[in-house]
């Protein structure tokens, strides 16, 4: 497994070489998410996924479904932050390229399995791929329960993806409220703007949806 830092040990990223003595892994991780933000260009669907994350009373409105606390929310945040970086290698496969970079990247702070899980949950940002899965043999790796998280958490990513399918930041808000069987997601939009494109790409993760939840998904757009 890997270790939080000890003296002298750094997080490399790019050029940038940031010396720590000694860091917990929360403020390990959460500086390297700060150095992943000034370096990477920060998406508008993944700064909400994060808002919604580090929000408690938003990321707890899909807890009855997830079941998950704040250890799963810091790998669903970490793979939201990196999931794009295997565009280095290759734009048209970067999903791939992505969930091999972030499990064998030096991120302190996180385990070695850690590191494999969110790597697959970036892996799946445009949904559940079983190529990817034969792709690498570190997938044994994860237990029966990882999968079952890493297949929720990445449904959860793959839905933010989906919402600025445009890259036009239409969507400005997101509250999910739970109906029985149904997570009724409403999205509030800029005024005027069109969100034909992004409803259709949502609507296409419904099935997953339900399969990982066991709960039909019903949008709203505001």
């Amino acid at each position: 497994a890997l270790h939080p830092f000890g003296p002298g040990q750094r997080i490399l990223n790019g050029n940038a070489h940031i010396r720590h003595p000694q860091l917990g892994d929360h403020r390990v991780v959460a500086e390297l998410h700060r150095r992943v933000h000034d370096t990477l260009p920060l998406h508008h669907d993944l700064d909400l996924l994060r808002r919604q994350a580090e929000q408690p009373h938003r990321f707890d409105q899909l807890q009855p479904l997830h079941g998950y606390g704040p250890r799963e929310r810091l790998l669903l945040q970490t793979a939201a932050r990196m999931h794009d970086v295997g565009k280095i290698v290759n734009f048209y496969n970067h999903a791939r390229h992505s969930a091999f970079m972030i499990a064998h990247a030096p991120l302190y702070g996180l385990t070695q399995v850690e590191q494999i899980i969110t790597g697959f949950i970036a892996g799946f940002h445009h949904g559940i791929s079983r190529k990817i899965i034969r792709a690498y043999r570190y997938a044994n790796m994860a237990s029966a329960e990882d999968w079952i998280m890493i297949r929720k958490l990445s449904t959860i990513l793959a839905l933010a993806e989906a919402s600025d399918l445009t890259y036009e930041q239409i969507v400005t808000n997101v509250e999910v409220t739970l109906v029985e069987n149904v997570a009724v997601m409403i999205l509030t939009t800029t005024p005027g703007s069109t969100y034909n494109a992004a409803d259709y790409e949502m609507k296409q993760l419904s099935k997953q949806f339900k399969k990982e939840f066991g709960a039909s998904l019903l949008l709203v757009w505001k």
